[in-house]
């Protein structure tokens, strides 16, 4: 593992980038090589929401035998509105093995209301969203949100062809790092 100073370097070099991007595309490809470099993916792409609840792939940076999403677009029921709102509440989401076994939970209280695991980063992952990823071939994923103004604009959405962790150091500089590229 990297150590502290080298990571906080990292992050600084990559906000410098940020800000000589000279527009949104030149901006989009250097966060993707920065959280690709950072992460180790397989592919990092930087997804924007339209204003249609479409999105788009507006930056890209993936190993070179993968086929390109970069300029794809995808219609707003691929996320839908409440995992958009989740997205908001939790600005980074790690899924290490698409195949896990999901484990249920017993909590020691007994009354009727339901356990919410919203906030939680830890929790189960929705089954069409996974078929979703294991369609495109992917067996480990994480998302960084990116959130201007409260509002969410879109994703880091990185890709890996097998179940990979990344630690909490990594995580957290990745919330940065989506922090300061919105």
């Amino acid at each position: 593992p990297a150590s502290a100073a080298a990571v906080l370097a990292g992050l600084h070099n990559a906000a410098n980038g940020f800000e000589r991007a000279g527009n949104l595309r030149a901006l989009c490809d250097r966060a993707a090589a920065e959280f690709r470099r950072l992460t180790g993916y397989d592919r990092v792409m930087i997804y924007r929401f339209l204003d249609d609840g479409a999105g788009a792939v507006l930056g890209e940076d993936r190993r070179e035998d993968l086929q390109s999403f970069l300029n794809h677009h995808f219609p707003g029921s691929d996320i839908p509105a409440q995992a958009r709102a989740l997205y908001v509440r939790n600005l980074v989401r790690v899924i290490p093995d698409v195949s896990y076994a999901p484990a249920s939970l017993r909590p020691a209280c007994t009354d009727d209301a339901p356990l919410d695991m919203s906030d939680c980063a830890l929790r189960s992952v929705s089954p069409i969203h996974l078929r979703y990823l294991k369609n495109m071939g992917v067996a480990a994923s994480a998302s960084m949100s990116i959130v201007m103004d409260g509002a969410l604009w879109g994703l880091v959405a990185c890709h890996h062809e097998t179940p990979r962790q990344i630690p909490y150091e990594v995580r957290a500089a990745c919330r940065a790092l989506a922090g300061g590229l919105a």
